[in-house]
């Protein structure tokens, strides 16, 4: 069984790296998207298991619309995304007019890996897809 696959969507390329490195040695498959409507046709194009967003990207409302794409779409509404954010009220603020993000986590920026890899094995349980164990192998 492939390790699953996560999209990871951030303005930061050393963050981006840094998650990719992360994610990759804990056994996850990754890709990192470009920025705004390009990030939009990857992701449609990969179907990760779950992305990694931050609501920020090259400007501080492309994030948000990429989301709201994301949740409008038939073909990707089901894929858990993981926001990262600073501005986690902004976020609380607009998704509360969204009618449902029953696949959305939230992960406050700055965080610790601990917690980003918790959050995202969590998520990735809450939706029924096996992670790999914490040395990066499949548990037995």
């Amino acid at each position: 069984m492939a390790a699953p696959l996560f999209g990871i969507a951030d303005h930061d390329p050393v963050l981006i790296r840094l998650l990719d490195q992360v994610l990759t040695e804990a056994g996850f498959q990754t890709v990192q998207l470009p920025e705004g409507a390009r990030a939009y046709e990857e992701i449609k194009k990969h179907q990760p298991d779950l992305i990694v967003l931050d609501t920020w990207l090259e400007s501080r409302e492309a994030g948000w619309i990429l989301f709201q794409v994301l949740r409008q779409d038939r073909e990707t509404k089901h894929i858990p995304v993981l926001v990262c954010s600073s501005d986690l009220q902004e976020f609380e603020r607009r998704a509360s007019s969204l009618e449902d993000y029953s696949h959305v986590g939230v992960l406050n920026k700055p965080f610790d890996i601990d917690s980003l890899i918790a959050k995202v094995r969590e998520m990735l349980s809450r939706n029924g897809i096996a992670a790999p164990g914490r040395d990066g192998f499949s548990p037995k």
